[in-house]
């Protein structure tokens, strides 16, 4: 119950008390205040609250402007697969495994007839491209205990040109085709492979006559692309922008160049390259 000495009030102008005490005043509808609401206006218990509402709307406002900066810089932090979902990933060395047809009849550089190279295997190191490269390598290694080391074979006595050695090998251990890990999908090309045995110091080469530091008789490679995952790589005779073919140059320590028929084939398989 109501006092006598409260003053009675109708339902809109407690309303309008109630929004004078909260946040600031709104402007009175007539040409002048009631002698209350000035009253309120002028007081400096007034003032000193609408000051503080004032200073907490600035801290609220500076808050909330810190948290949108914070969320732009972790959003601007976070990798790209995260924030687009399907954005392609950085440049890095993909995997692979790589198998050289055997047959002797048709081809002149063959596996060690026991199944593909595969990359993690002992011994076996088989990598599709780089962060600066685009090349696919082979790398074939003594394993550190267990299993014998791999190689691939070769018979280079089918000779183009004349006064070179002649014989088998049975120590390839390290072969590089350059510039195939970015192909278009799917894509064909002439391309440049070496193939290094001979206790590491002869290369046979295809480079169609245009590498620099090998500039003897030589075809280039073919290089199919069929999808994202898989590569072909042979010496099937093709005119591009070099010709491709089984010639190769082999090159004895930098010394001496000759060319010889050395037919090949092989495939590449890289399951996380995209």
């Amino acid at each position: 119950m109501l006092s006598e000495t409260e003053p009675v009030y109708s339902d809109d102008r407690r309303m309008a008390l109630v929004l004078s005490y909260l946040d600031l005043p709104k402007r009175p509808r007539g040409p002048m205040c009631t002698a209350l609401a000035c009253a309120k206006r002028t007081s400096p218990s007034f003032w000193g609250r609408q000051k503080g509402v004032v200073m907490r709307s600035s801290l609220a406002v500076r808050a909330l402007v810190s948290v949108s900066l914070l969320l732009v810089l972790v959003l601007v932090m976070l990798p790209r697969s995260t924030v687009a979902g399907a954005a392609a990933k950085p440049a890095s060395s993909q995997p692979c495994s790589m198998t050289i047809s055997d047959d002797p009849t048709l081809f002149k550089i063959t596996s060690d007839h026991n199944g593909s190279y595969v990359d993690g295997y002992p011994g076996v190191s088989c990598q599709v491209g780089g962060a600066s490269n685009y090349e696919v390598k082979l790398v074939l290694s003594s394993p550190k205990r267990g299993s014998s080391p791999r190689a691939f074979w070769g018979d280079y006595s089918n000779q183009e040109t004349t006064g070179g050695p002649t014989g088998t090998f049975a120590d390839g251990h390290y072969l590089i085709i350059n510039d195939i890990a970015n192909m278009p999908i799917p894509s064909a090309m002439t391309g440049h492979a070496h193939f290094r045995f001979h206790n590491d110091s002869w290369f046979f080469n295809w480079c169609g006559g245009t590498c620099l530091n090998y500039p003897g008789l030589s075809d280039a490679v073919w290089v199919s692309r069929t999808s994202a995952t898989h590569w072909d790589v042979s010496t099937e005779a093709h005119s591009f922008t070099e010709q491709s073919g089984d010639l190769a140059e082999l090159q004895d320590n930098d010394t001496n160049s000759y060319s010889y028929h050395m037919p090949f084939h092989l495939t590449i398989d890289c399951a996380t390259c995209r």
